[in-house]
């Protein structure tokens, strides 16, 4: 189980990942191994979220994560598509108050 943010949590077992939030979840697979982390994840609303959230009113965003990791340290970066936007976000799990860098929008 990894703490993601304030409020969401993601569990990893056996190559199946699942991922909850006030909001969203995603649920998909990943692999790792020899220090490479990949994924690749469906993200939906479970309920509503605010017209300013970035998954509003999300329905099959599709996500891809990769990434490296070494020993308790892990840097990651996720990519999804909504709609016709791409978003790319980094980060480092050492982050522990949640915080992300937005790495692109377009």
């Amino acid at each position: 189980m990894v703490w993601i943010g304030r409020s969401a949590v993601a569990v990893l077992q056996d190559g199946v990942i699942v991922r909850g939030g006030a909001y969203t979840y995603f649920t998909g697979w990943y692999s790792s191994q020899h220090g490479i982390f990949k994924a690749e994840l469906t993200l939906n609303e479970h309920t509503p979220a605010p017209p300013h959230h970035l998954f509003y009113n999300a329905k099959d965003v599709g996500i891809g994560v990769t990434g490296g990791y070494v020993d308790d340290e892990a840097e990651l970066t996720g990519t999804a598509l909504v709609g016709k936007r791409w978003l790319r976000r980094s980060r480092n799990a050492a982050e522990a108050d949640g915080a992300s860098r937005q790495v692109a929008t377009i």
